[in-house]
């Protein structure tokens, strides 16, 4: 059983419909003119429901709400737009401006930056000469996914000698 969908509307399919009979029962410019018109009206009118039941559905979800539910009452085609709907909206949920005022002081006060700059000599800051890539990569697996940069280690274990 389909189900119905919030911005179906039986006002303009009705009128749709009394305007498609009217063409095939008197073809005539006047009435073809009256159908496209009233078409057109009930696109209009589809499109601006559907804007306001995403926006309504968008809005109403939490950081309570459960994944499962959301992905099942999502009914738009176009998967940008729910992926930068979803986005923003998570977004906005964990922001520091959701915090209450004394954990954001709290938050605030104990997080620091770390300092990478130093004076001492770090073996792990030291560069690497190629026979070290060279064994790193012998022993790598090579089936394994790719990393932040997108590079997998079949690629590196490919690279030409330089």
């Amino acid at each position: 059983m389909r189900q119905n969908l919030a911005y179906q509307n039986r006002e303009t399919n009705l009128l749709k419909d009394l305007f498609r009979g009217g063409i095939q029962r008197h073809p005539t410019v006047e009435n073809h003119i009256g159908f496209k018109r009233a078409r057109a009206i009930s696109r209009r009118i589809v499109l601006e429901s559907k804007r306001k039941s995403w926006n309504e559905y968008t809005s109403s979800i939490t950081t309570r709400t459960d994944m499962n539910s959301t992905s099942q009452n999502i009914t738009t085609e176009d998967s940008l737009e729910i992926a930068n709907t979803l986005a923003n909206h998570f977004a906005n949920m964990s922001s520091s401006a959701n915090y209450p005022d004394i954990f954001s002081q709290t938050k605030n006060e104990r997080e620091t930056d770390l300092c990478f700059a130093t004076a001492r000599h770090l073996e792990y800051n030291a560069p690497f000469i190629l026979k070290e890539m060279e064994f790193a990569l012998r022993h790598c697996k090579k089936k394994t996914a790719p990393g932040r940069d997108c590079i997998s280690n079949e690629m590196l274990i490919n690279l030409t000698p330089g």
